[in-house]
């Protein structure tokens, strides 16, 4: 069957990948606050940065039909650091509501750079 899925409550959700999220209704936006390991990060950019140095979470679009939610520097040119994954139903109706973001860079390994992830 087709349809837009209907409300209802509780169920276990469905096979849609990424983790459970509440109902747009009861996302708290002002108290959203995770880690996470971001997705794609830049080499060149990585390589810039420092743990302890705080950058935008904003929507950026790589493709014309494309949005997705990045880390970006807090530089002129706003390097994209990478993106982020979780959570990211919630970050992207926080975001287009009006509630603006900053992730805080907590680890750098390798290629592998987790932020803190709260709202400004």
């Amino acid at each position: 069957m087709s349809g837009s899925g209907g409300g209802g409550g509780g169920g276990a959700g469905g096979p849609t990948g990424g983790s459970w999220a509440p109902p747009d209704s009861q996302i708290d936006c002002a108290n959203l606050r995770f880690e996470t390991p971001l997705s794609s990060p830049n080499p060149t950019v990585v390589a810039q940065i420092a743990v302890g140095e705080v950058a935008d979470v904003e929507l950026v679009n790589p493709q014309p039909d494309v949005t997705v939610v990045g880390v970006l520097r807090r530089n002129p040119t706003q390097d994209v650091i990478g993106t982020i994954t979780t959570r990211l139903r919630e970050l992207l109706r926080c975001i287009q509501g009006g509630t603006d973001y900053q992730a805080e860079i907590l680890e750098i390994s390798g290629g592998v750079v987790r932020v803190k992830v709260e709202p400004r």
